[in-house]
């Protein structure tokens, strides 16, 4: 499946941080860019257009600027009337530039939005392009809660009323930041590894529904510190249920995600137990295998060099 992201998007969601401002082509904000890779004209100017992307964003720096503001007006207009009826899905002016009367007018006579940026080309340009790959890579929504636990992301699983959001409440009234409840989107994302975010509307993010509770916004309760947009997933903690009679321990395992395992354990609820502080430990544990080797190993490495095996 293409994934489409919108320019619309990006001003409503980056404006204030990259301070974007839209100066031209408002009716093509719904323009689909769907790919991460970004371009910029300077050849287009010169003349050499075989090879041109246009599906990609195009980014119009200093050198851009200063090429087209040493050409007469006629001829301007005439290189960015062909460059914007290319179908680019639209162009960014970096470094608070100036652009020429000439290409607010035949961006808004094509139809393709253009803002301005007053940050560095090259730094606007990492941004960017970080985003772009962030949405447009491959994803899935799973049901779950995602919580990130002293860093490290863990998607806590099970079957409806197993008490997967009072785990994560409890984690978050503890100091850690709750990323998503109910439906989660699972990106793999840079490649090799997993990234995750809200699965449902934008506007519902920090929301969680407590059985028998109703509904708490994370936020308004504990601050805005206690909501993250993504975190990397480190780790599954699937809860399951008890069976009365029967022994049931941690099971470790792993769990593919768009291609990629990241550790999963089988966690049995017991009553009394304080899920929140297993839960942390779990979290650090990975953190620690991440880094090195976690306790078994260390223990049994330990062991054997105590019994004169090492």
């Amino acid at each position: 499946m293409v994934l489409r992201v919108s320019f619309r998007q990006i001003l409503e969601e980056k404006s204030k941080p990259w301070r974007l401002a839209l100066i031209s082509g408002e009716k093509g904000l719904d323009r689909e860019i769907t790919r991460q890779d970004l371009h910029r004209p300077g050849m287009f100017f010169l003349g050499y257009r075989e090879f041109f992307p246009a599906k990609r964003v195009q980014i119009i720096g200093q050198t851009e600027i200063a090429f087209l503001s040493s050409r007469p007006s006629a001829e301007r207009r005439k290189i960015l009337a062909d460059f914007y009826l290319t179908g680019i899905p639209g162009v960014f002016v970096t470094r608070g530039l100036l652009p020429p009367g000439e290409l607010v007018e035949e961006s808004e006579k094509a139809g393709v939005p253009t803002a301005l940026t007053s940050l560095r080309t090259t730094t606007f340009t990492h941004l960017l392009s970080d985003y772009l790959g962030f949405l447009l890579a491959p994803s899935q929504v799973v049901h779950g809660t995602l919580v990130s636990v002293f860093g490290a992301g863990v998607l806590i699983t099970g079957k409806p009323g197993i008490g997967k959001s009072e785990t994560a409440l409890c984690l978050v009234r503890l100091g850690h930041s709750l990323v998503a409840d109910d439906l989660v989107r699972i990106i793999r994302f840079p490649e090799g590894h997993l990234q995750g975010t809200l699965g449902g509307p934008p506007e519902l993010r920090g929301f969680m529904e407590i059985r028998g509770v109703g509904i708490v916004d994370v936020k308004q309760v504990f601050g805005r510190g206690a909501v993250k947009d993504s975190c990397e997933v480190n780790l599954v903690l699937e809860l399951v249920e008890k069976e009365p009679g029967i022994l049931l321990e941690p099971d470790r395992a792993s769990q593919e995600f768009l291609g990629v395992e990241i550790p999963s354990i089988r966690y049995p609820m017991r009553p009394g137990r304080d899920m929140a502080t297993i839960v942390e430990v779990l979290a650090l544990d990975v953190l620690a295998r991440g880094s090195g080797e976690g306790a078994e190993e260390n223990f049994s490495r330990k062991l054997r060099r105590l019994l004169g095996g090492d």
